[in-house]
């Protein structure tokens, strides 16, 4: 039995965790967030007085990439392991008919995959949706993922919708981001752990595999990883989870050793 973990990453906010969330309601596939290997709020780094929730010292990382790693391990493993600060998704997101389109779409994908992957596919696969925003910056975490579909987005954008949110859940208590937290602590982060995949878009590197979607391959020690890359400002959700589908029914398809190099 193989196993094929696919990277839903990117910026705060950038809608990759409604992406996931759509993805496991429409394809029928068990979510791993990256959030639920957080530190306790004591043990997160503080930078100039403010604490730091944006870094990777700010998880265990080595704890969730050791994790991931018993997942493949593990054929027994099937459950979620999800975050308080997951999204709620609604109609507001896609329309009941597009969500009857879609889940039309997904319906073989679905008999294939149920029962949250107690059952493999038919040709001996489960699949696990893999969410966190730092998975770019920790090289034993991205050798354990498939391949990612990052989503980026404009400054303005991110800002606009970091600065909505109201406060999350931490271990033990809540947080709400300080004025001026955006721009001395978020964007940085994002563009510093995130530098390889946005200097290759900056560069206009890799190649358009799809209308909106760039894939770029990075080097690993023993293999590259290909990362489809859009824009989540340009595009409406139906149409990236359309576009999501139909990488992830593509690579559930090919041989797992295919997704895995890239080529």
């Amino acid at each position: 039995m193989s196993t094929i973990l696919i990277g839903c990453a990117g910026a705060s906010c950038s809608g990759k965790s409604t992406l996931t969330e759509w993805l496991s309601k429409i394809l029928g596939l068990p979510v791993i967030h990256q959030d639920r290997f957080f530190k306790a709020d004591s043990d997160v780094p503080v930078v100039n007085g403010i604490m730091h929730w944006d870094c990777p010292g700010a998880l265990d990382m080595s704890e969730f990439a050791a994790f991931l790693k018993n997942v493949r391990a593990d054929p027994a493993f099937v459950d979620s392991e999800l975050s308080p600060n997951r999204p709620t998704i609604s109609d507001k997101d896609i329309s009941s008919h597009e969500l009857d389109h879609l889940m039309i779409r997904g319906q073989s994908f679905r008999s294939n995959h149920s029962a949250n992957n107690a059952r493999a596919s038919s040709s001996g696969t489960r699949i696990f949706l893999v969410d966190g925003f730092l998975m770019m910056s920790d090289p034993d975490v991205m050798a354990q993922l498939d391949y990612v579909l990052f989503l980026h987005s404009d400054y303005q954008i991110l800002k606009q919708r970091r600065e909505a949110r109201f406060s999350y859940v931490t271990l033990e208590g809540t947080w709400q981001d300080p004025p001026g937290y955006f721009d001395d602590i978020v964007y940085p982060a994002y563009v510093e752990f995130n530098a390889r995949v946005l200097d290759a878009l900056k560069q206009n590197e890799g190649s358009g595999v799809k209308s909106n979607v760039r894939k770029v391959e990075l080097d690993l020690a023993s293999r590259s990883l290909s990362v489809f890359c859009i824009d989540s400002g340009k595009v409406r959700i139906s149409e990236m989870v359309q576009l999501c589908m139909d990488i992830v029914q593509e690579g559930e398809a090919a041989p797992a050793s295919v997704v895995k190099t890239g080529h």
